[in-house]
């Protein structure tokens, strides 16, 4: 199984392919969305520095192919990715999800989905923004 990525090394964006699929993680999964924001932005623009190069990607939907664990609920299901996780933050610290497949730890999965669509590729930026209203004393717009 052949693996292409989106990697960003700090001054160009390559596509990637290797002869394999490294399972550095507890999930492999098979990228269905993703989508590219503020963090990828910011990333480009030098405000966040980079150690190595990474695959981009710090949020999508995923479904999961295999967990390397005893935690097999996983198999099979689609999930949203967010981007904060046990290992840092997805295409900064550690590797995102722009490839063909992923290697994730299951921190990294927030919502499983029945039919997911390309929008839900925004759904863990949106829960995001609902938890910090939730904390809001005052009235805000999004509740």
């Amino acid at each position: 199984m052949r693996r292409k990525s989106i990697v960003y090394s700090g001054s160009a964006v390559e596509v990637v392919e290797y002869p394999a699929v490294v399972i550095s993680e507890d999930i492999l999964a098979k990228t269905l969305y993703v989508y590219l924001g503020d963090l990828e932005k910011a990333l480009y623009s030098g405000l966040i520095p980079l150690t190595k190069p990474v695959v981009l990607g710090s949020t999508g939907v995923v479904r999961v192919i295999e967990v390397l664990s005893d935690r097999t609920e996983y198999t099979g299901k689609y999930y949203t990715v967010a981007p904060l996780g046990k290992w840092g933050v997805l295409s900064v610290t550690t590797n995102g999800i722009l490839s063909n497949y992923a290697s994730l730890d299951d921190s990294y999965l927030e919502e499983e989905l029945t039919s997911p669509q390309p929008h839900d590729a925004l759904r863990p930026l949106l829960n995001h923004v609902v938890s910090l209203a939730s904390k809001c004393e005052e009235p805000v717009l999004v509740e």
